[in-house]
């Protein structure tokens, strides 16, 4: 798995077989009971309330690691290697002199990654970006708001193409839906 070899890995008691069980099931109504009994245990949503499906979902699950990031998401230290801090910090230094104010959080090997595709997402100021990391240098169509190919993270020139992709989807006005 590339992200986790990029990004390190965050325990949030989706285990693997939990993981594996759900992205493989065809049948969704199984599929979003197990997120939904991992929802209830992490005290995302209490076992009364309706199921949350869709963009609901996502914005749930995004609050909860805002809440329970794993590391410091003004700073933040991979165990495995120094990409993630450097990509924050090349994205920080085009947005603001204040590097803690752009978060990030990883969220691999989770429910937004098992149903969303989301690996990662950066909060800077109240806007959130999701993000895929892939090593599929064919992958077109992603759920995530951005993907980035493994491939571009392995250098210097690499990560700083990626921060100005990130870097100019924050400073694109958010798209409003009418109602």
């Amino acid at each position: 798995m590339v992200e986790g070899d990029i990004l390190g890995h965050q325990d949030v008691g989706w285990g693997k077989d939990v993981y594996l069980e759900a992205r493989g099931r065809d049948d969704r109504t199984t599929s979003n009971k197990l997120v939904a009994d991992w929802l209830v245990s992490h005290n995302i949503i209490s076992g009364s309330d309706r199921p949350l499906f869709g963009e609901e979902l996502k914005k749930a699950l995004i609050h909860y690691f805002e809440e329970n990031p794993g590391w410091d998401p003004g700073n933040p230290q991979s165990e495995t290697d120094s990409t993630v801090n450097d990509l924050h910090a090349f994205i920080a230094d085009q947005l603001t002199e204040d590097f803690n104010e752009l978060k990030f959080y990883r969220t691999n090997d989770s429910p937004l990654d098992t149903l969303f595709g989301i690996d990662a997402f950066f909060e800077f100021r109240g806007r959130v970006l999701t993000v895929d990391v892939t090593a599929n240098p064919h992958k077109i169509s992603h759920k995530a708001d951005i993907i980035i190919q493994a491939r571009d993270l392995t250098d210097t020139i690499g990560l700083e193409l990626v921060a100005k992709s990130i870097v100019n989807q924050f400073k694109r006005p958010p798209i409003r839906i009418a109602s």
